[in-house]
């Protein structure tokens, strides 16, 4: 019998894939502007707080030139939910999910992108009403990598993290699920297949490699 009571999701990478999406919804506002954003910007960038990278402060730096830079966020924001109006959930979410809850287990979402953007896209998927709890960077004041919204999903979950299991698709986010005292395994999107995730307990190219229930027997005793 597993020891895991919950389960905790990312969301942006993990449930959809938000991130190919944001990057070429960017890329489309710098190649208006008559430059390029490369990927070898981007790629660091993605589920990390800590990085010293402003996406408007560099597209002036490119450019030379000044910018409405709240235009180009909500430029941005319209072409990129454009490009996720017909989106469908990552492989395997939705038979996670329907497995968790015939098992009894737990379901949330740990996420450090904003509230509103999460719930959103989630009520769109129409995969709201199957979580339990959704924290997001605004409910905590912080963002991944530090632990504080894996570590408010499991309260509100009614769990411990040690019997907690976390998927996350970025190694700042893997390193917030650990720090929180979370079982996490690293499910890569396109835009970090190519990432280490040297601090995540397993790894799986998909959520489709492997049934949930098959998973969890081979989480080890804390």
């Amino acid at each position: 019998m597993t020891r895991i009571k919950a389960i905790v999701f990312d969301f942006d990478g993990l449930i959809l894939d938000t991130e190919t999406t944001d990057y070429e919804s960017w890329r489309a506002m710098y190649r208006a502007h008559g430059v390029e954003l490369p990927l070898s910007k981007w790629l660091p960038i993605i589920g990390d707080s800590t990085q010293d990278f402003t996406i408007e402060q560099y597209l002036v730096e490119l450019t030379g030139r000044a910018i409405d830079r709240a235009e180009l966020r909500k430029r941005q924001r319209a072409l990129h939910l454009e490009m996720l109006k017909d989106a469908i959930p990552m492989p395997g979410v939705e038979d996670y999910i329907h497995t968790a809850k015939r098992l009894g287990i737990r379901i949330g979402v740990a996420s450090g992108s904003r509230r509103s953007w999460v719930v959103g896209r989630l009520n769109q998927l129409g995969l709201a009403h199957h979580l339990e709890t959704i924290v997001c960077r605004d409910d905590v004041g912080r963002a991944k990598p530090d632990p504080a919204a894996y570590i408010a999903a499991v309260q509100n979950l009614g769990t411990t993290p040690d019997r907690a299991l976390a998927f996350e698709d970025s190694p700042p986010g893997v390193r917030a699920a650990k720090l929180a005292g979370l079982f996490c395994v690293a499910v890569p999107g396109p835009m970090t297949k190519n990432h280490p995730f040297y601090e995540a307990d397993m790894r799986m190219d998909s959520l489709s490699d492997m049934p949930l229930q098959e998973l969890l027997e081979t989480v080890p005793s804390p």
